[in-house]
C-alpha cells in the first residue's frame, strides 16, 4: 500500500475515533455519515491524484475565508490539519474506494524497531537484552488492544532482586507490565530503572525522559504499597494513578495527572503539592515552587503513545521547538508568525517533510530547508 493510502486510513481511523467517543464535531459526524452512505455503493474510479484534491479543498477554504473573512478566519485558518486531511482522505476513499474494514485495528499498533542498533533495551542486574531480539526467561510480548506490551510479571524468580532498567533509544514508544503489575510507556530517547519488594512495601522508579505511568494498586497484609517516582527535579508519591512525566526539556520538567492523585515535592527546594485529575505541574531548576494550573485535556499524553503528535491551539513556535527536537533539525519561525496557533493531529512520520506538508496545507505558511535548517515563512 503506498504512503498516501497508509496515511488516509490513519486520518479516517482517527475521525472515526473521535465520532465513536463522541468528540467529533458537526463537520466530522457529517463526514462520517457520507462515508457509512457510501459503503456497497458503485463509484466511478476518479483520475484525480491525490496532490489535486488537496489543491482543490484547499482552494475552497481560502475562499471562504476570503469572502466571510471576519467570521470564518478563526474557523478555518486554524483548521485541524487532521481535519483537513480527513476530509481529502474521504474524498479519495470515495474516488478510488480504498478498503475501510482494517483502518482502526492499524491505527492502535505499536510496533518495535527491528534495527539492531536501534532496539530498546531491557537490563535484569547484570544481564542486558536488546529486547526485539532477546527477552529474559519467564517474559513474553502480549498484544492488548491492539498494542504490544512486554510483560515482566512473571519474570524468572532467579532475579530475586528484581531491579531491571528499561532504555529506549528509538522513535517507537513502548510500552512495559512491570513486575508488580503496574503499566509503563517509553517515549523516544526514555530510560526508566525499577525496584520492586511487595514485601519489604517497596515500589520505586526513576524516570527520565517522557514516561507515562498506569499505577496498579497493591496490598501487602492489608497496607498499601506506595509507588513513588524520581525525576532530576521531582520527587513522585502514588498509591493508583495515571499520569504523564516529561523531563525532555533542560530547563523544565512537568507532569500531569490523568486520574487518582499523587503528592510530588521539588527535590531542591522539597516545596511540595497535591495533583488532582486534570491538572499539570511544572518545575524548573531556578524556582523553588512548583507552577500548577489546570490542563485543557489529556489528549496530548494519549497522543504519543500511538505514534502521534497532538497540537491544540498551540503557537507555531512551540510547535517548531518539539519538531525540532524529536527530528533534531533546527527550525527557525518567521517574527510575523507569533500569532499563529495550530490545532492538529498528526503521526510522527519518520521524514519532517511528511509533517511540515501537513501543517502547510491548512495553514497560511510556507517551509523552506537552506543549510541544514528550516524556516517557517508566510506564505
Amino acid at each position: 500500500m503506498s504512503t498516501n493510502q497508509n496515511r488516509i486510513q490513519e486520518l479516517i481511523a482517527i475521525l472515526f475515533s473521535r465520532y465513536v467517543n463522541r468528540k467529533s464535531s458537526n463537520r466530522e459526524r457529517k463526514l462520517v455519515e457520507k462515508i457509512y452512505d457510501s459503503i456497497g455503493k458503485e463509484k466511478n474510479a476518479a483520475t484525480e491524484d491525490l496532490h489535486h484534491i488537496k489543491s482543490e479543498i484547499k482552494s475552497a477554504i481560502d475562499q471562504r475565508i476570503n469572502h466571510r473573512k471576519n467570521f470564518i478566519l478563526n474557523k478555518y485558518k486554524y483548521l485541524s490539519a487532521a481535519v483537513i486531511l480527513i476530509v481529502i482522505g474521504f474524498s479519495f476513499y470515495i474516488f478510488n474506494k480504498n478498503r475501510p474494514a482494517n483502518i482502526i485495528s492499524q491505527e492502535n499498533k505499536i510496533v518495535l524497531s527491528t534495527k539492531k542498533d536501534s532496539s530498546p533495551i531491557l537490563s535484569v542486574n547484570d544481564d542486558i537484552y536488546e529486547i526485539t531480539n532477546n527477552i529474559p526467561k519467564g517474559t513474553s510480548f502480549q498484544t492488548i488492544d491492539d498494542e504490544k506490551i512486554l510483560n515482566l510479571i512473571n519474570l524468572d524468580p532467579l532475579y530475586t532482586e528484581t531491579k531491571i532498567s528499561i532504555s529506549n533509544p528509538c522513535k517507537e514508544p513502548i510500552s512495559v507490565l512491570l513486575q508488580d503489575g503496574s503499566q509503563v510507556w517509553l517515549n523516544y530517547k526514555s530510560s526508566l530503572k525499577f525496584e520492586f519488594d511487595k514485601e519489604k512495601n517497596f515500589r520505586i522508579a526513576w524516570a527520565e525522559g517522557e514516561v507515562f505511568f498506569d499505577v496498579k494498586k497493591m496490598l501487602n497484609h492489608n497496607l498499601k504499597v506506595p509507588f513513588k517516582v524520581i525525576t532530576p527535579l521531582q520527587t513522585i508519591e502514588v498509591l493508583g494513578t495515571k499520569f504523564n512525566i516529561n523531563t525532555v526539556k533542560d530547563y523544565e520538567e512537568s507532569v500531569e495527572l490523568l486520574e487518582g492523585s499523587i503528592r510530588l515535592s521539588h527535590n531542591l527546594s522539597h516545596y511540595g503539592t497535591m495533583l488532582q485529575p486534570g491538572q499539570k505541574a511544572f518545575l524548573t531548576p531556578n524556582n523553588s515552587k512548583i507552577l500548577v494550573i489546570n490542563s485543557k485535556n489529556d489528549e496530548k499524553a494519549k497522543a504519543w503513545r500511538k505514534g502521534l503528535f497532538y497540537f491544540e491551539e498551540e503557537s507555531i513556535s512551540a510547535i517548531a521547538q518539539e519538531l525540532s527536537n524529536w527530528y533534531e533539525m533546527p527550525i527557525i519561525v518567521n517574527a510575523d508568525l507569533n500569532n499563529l496557533t495550530i490545532t492538529a493531529m498528526i503521526k510522527r512520520y519518520e521524514k519532517i517533510d511528511q509533517v511540515l506538508e501537513l501543517i502547510e496545507l491548512t495553514n497560511n505558511i510556507k517551509t523552506v530547508k537552506m543549510k541544514g535548517k528550516i524556516y517557517v515563512l508566510n506564505k
